[in-house]
């Protein structure tokens, strides 16, 4: 079996993260058992508040998600819910990941400083650009969170994928890929290693055999999503070690939430 080059496969990891978030969804996957399920957020987009005497309008935090990635590598989720610090969901315990959370322990609740269009003078009119701080409840601070992490050197991407899994199998011992209408592959769960047996080696074929690579290289499988709750958005993060009970239904969720341009068929 021909081998990508370290450097390839990093590539188009860092793809694939970019182009998860599609429309098009794969069939749905059964998580393991969550372990960590984080307050409910109201929906993304930034509103103003009641406007104060001066009749300026103020705008309001909003929570935020970040996934974090460097060198092609998932590093975690960044969850800023309003009005508290932000917070780090590891996904990876990495060099890149032990400094990124060095960093989030390190800010906590400090300000940071961040670049932007400060109040104007008169109303109507644009501010000066120059430097300011923002804290936790400013509308700025999930911005200037950020600013500060592609500062670093992080790649900072979209929320995690929104996922809802309505009718989760028993139990999973492979699945079956398919895009564009043809069979790309199958995954068998039963054996040790899981083995992944490919249809050809075309272009479909091959990111998916990348994509299988990045989770079997994780000793720690940890998927993070959005789910919806009373019309809310929740983060809901399913780990699982290899060769635990939960490990396959683990492996079908991270498939599901990272990749839905593939569709999945479940044999139980």
């Amino acid at each position: 079996m021909t081998t990508l080059p370290a450097r390839a496969c990093a590539a188009l990891v860092t793809l694939a993260a970019l182009v998860g978030g599609c429309d098009d969804r794969s069939a749905p996957a059964a998580p393991g058992a969550p372990v960590a399920s984080v307050s409910v957020a109201p929906a993304p987009s930034s509103t103003p508040s009641a406007a104060p005497a001066d009749g300026r309008f103020v705008q309001q935090q909003v929570d935020k998600w970040f996934r974090i990635y460097k060198d092609g590598h998932e590093l975690g989720v960044v969850e800023v819910l309003a009005g508290k610090p932000w917070r780090l969901v590891l996904h990876s315990a990495n060099d890149d990941a032990l400094a990124l959370e060095k960093l989030v322990k390190e800010q906590g609740a400090a300000p940071i400083s961040v670049n932007v269009h400060l109040p104007p003078d008169e109303p109507g009119t644009r501010g000066p650009y120059g430097s300011t701080e923002a804290a936790p409840g400013d509308h700025l601070y999930p911005f200037a969170i950020e600013e500060l992490l592609r500062r670093r050197g992080f790649e900072v991407l979209q929320a995690p994928g929104r996922f809802e899994d309505k009718s989760p199998p028993r139990s999973v011992r492979k699945l079956e890929f398919s895009r564009d209408g043809a069979k790309v592959g199958t995954l068998d769960l039963t054996v040790t290693p899981p083995k992944l047996e490919l249809v050809n080696r075309e272009g479909n074929a091959l990111f998916l055999e990348t994509f299988w690579k990045g989770i079997d290289a994780e000793e720690r499988l940890v998927v993070s999503y959005l789910t919806a709750k009373d019309g809310r958005d929740v983060l809901t993060t399913v780990e699982a070690k290899k060769g635990s009970p939960e490990y396959a239904q683990t492996v079908r969720l991270a498939f599901a939430v990272r990749y839905p341009n593939y569709v999945m068929k479940v044999v139980p």
